[in-house]
């Protein structure tokens, strides 16, 4: 649905490369991942759609974006979930990194408004 938007409205969709299999990792790594892909990316992901939604300028674009905010929301609650999880199974150091990525990622987003906002409310007071 993105490739054919950003088709229509002029940008050159890049090709997706698929990385080689990660094999078993351990619960550290995955909890890493997790709280940048997971709680950071798709929450961000979510809120950027949700905005979309209500104030991109095209109504093909709004409408897409409604579609993809729902579908962002369900994906970062999962990924708050597996955190939730994974910190109870880590030892505190391992917690201290994970959150310690997940935060760097947070930091990342930039000074944006929205990004700002998500520091204040939500990164700032996850455990």
């Amino acid at each position: 649905m993105m490739a054919r938007l950003a088709e229509k409205h002029g940008a050159i969709v890049p090709r997706v490369e698929i990385r080689a299999a990660l094999g078993v990792r351990d619960l550290e790594s995955i909890a890493r991942e997790n709280a940048v892909e997971g709680c950071v990316g798709e929450t961000y992901g979510a809120a950027v759609a949700t905005w979309a939604g209500a104030n991109a300028e095209h109504e093909d674009v709004r409408a897409a974006s409604r579609a993809i905010a729902a579908d962002e929301m369900r994906h970062a609650a999962f990924g708050w979930a597996v955190h939730a999880w994974a910190t109870e199974h880590l030892a505190s150091g391992a917690r201290d990194r994970v959150r310690a990525a997940r935060d760097e990622a947070a930091d990342a987003l930039g000074s944006d408004p929205l990004a700002a906002e998500l520091t204040r409310t939500l990164w700032s007071r996850a455990a």
